[in-house]
């Protein structure tokens, strides 16, 4: 009975956890250079597209990733002692995967500030 509310506590805290990760976005302006009206791009260059498209893959690659790795560690705890042994065998490709993932995703950001500047 102990151990199992040990590990609600501990799945809640990694719940909680990641939802504050997840939602600290600070969005700052200068209220002197603010402008309410929507900035509407029908077209652009190939660069300005392809900078978007970016954007929007880096965000839910780290979103999948992150939520792979928690899942999988919710997984983890969760199972028995024999288990355990087994899951450690087969969690390293999907773990290897996820940090190439991030990886990768920051790898790309990093080209594309260098690229733009």
């Amino acid at each position: 009975m102990v151990k199992l509310n040990k590990k609600v506590i501990i799945s809640i805290a990694l719940i909680a956890i990641l939802t504050i990760i997840l939602a600290t976005n600070v969005l700052a302006f200068d209220p002197n250079e603010y402008d309410p009206r929507p900035i509407i791009q029908t077209r652009g260059t190939f660069m300005q597209r392809a900078e978007i498209v970016l954007g929007w893959i880096r965000f839910f690659g780290m979103i999948i990733a992150i939520l792979a790795l928690a899942f999988m560690g919710l997984k983890y705890m969760f199972t028995s002692v024999e288990g355990k042994a087994e899951y450690k065998k087969a969690i390293l490709p999907y773990v290897v995967g996820c940090f190439m993932l991030m990886g990768v995703s920051l790898l790309i950001g990093v080209i594309q500030s260098i690229a733009t500047s």
